[in-house]
């Protein structure tokens, strides 16, 4: 049996040639979106099986690997960031992951805390944007009822040498214990900020030290080491 093309009568074999590289050609491109979805499949499964911290890990984590996208999948789209330094909303976010992954220097990032208190997540973390030099970070996250990152605060410092206690800004890791006296220690801290840091009644400075034990980390300042 032979068949005719464009005035050309072609024979079985040729067909045979023609109509497999077709399908061939079409198998190809279909593999090629299966391969796509599946990988988008993958990241919002990855993005679903993770708790809080993760998400906030993987976030800043974007700095170093550039992958905007994955970013943008973990952020609400109306993000709002109180970091001056940069503009509000989910794009302005990704351009920024974006701009960093053009740079010379690649950008590195280094979680050294994570801590996950109900919808935020506090994390420590030294920075070097871009090879400008180290900075210690702390980064606050609110998360959304859909799990996505909608809000950031922040304060960052340059990474300095050891205070006159010869502490840091980032030593002295220390397990996380005593959940079940949470409520009772954010009670703690916030009467010691009253009393002792903000000065309202100085007096009651002895009673929040243990013997008299008090790390200071602040690299400015040693009267307790």
């Amino acid at each position: 049996m032979t068949l005719q093309q464009d005035g050309d009568i072609l024979p079985p074999s040729d067909v045979n040639i023609k109509v497999t590289t077709r399908k061939a050609d079409t198998m190809m491109h279909a593999t090629e979106t299966s391969v796509k979805e599946t990988v988008k499949m993958n990241d919002s499964k990855e993005i679903n099986e993770m708790n809080k911290i993760e998400k906030a890990q993987a976030l800043i984590n974007t700095f170093a690997s550039g992958d905007a996208d994955f970013a943008a999948k973990l952020l609400n789209e109306n993000y709002i960031q109180h970091n001056l330094a940069y503009g509000t909303g989910r794009d302005a976010f990704v351009g920024s992951v974006k701009y960093l992954a053009q740079a010379p220097v690649k950008t590195t990032v280094n979680n050294i805390r994570a801590y996950e208190d109900g919808y935020k997540v506090f994390l420590q973390t030294v920075y070097n944007f871009a090879g400008a030099g180290e900075q210690v970070a702390f980064d606050i996250f609110r998360f959304d009822e859909d799990g996505l990152i909608a809000e950031h605060w922040d304060n960052i410092a340059a990474k300095a040498e050891p205070n006159p206690s010869g502490r840091t800004q980032i030593d002295n890791l220390s397990p996380v214990e005593d959940l079940d006296k949470t409520e009772e220690n954010r009670e703690l801290v916030k009467n010691f900020l009253h009393d002792v840091m903000m000065g309202k009644t100085p007096e009651k400075t002895p009673d929040y030290f243990d013997n008299g034990k008090y790390i200071q980390h602040n690299t400015r300042n040693s009267r307790w080491s």
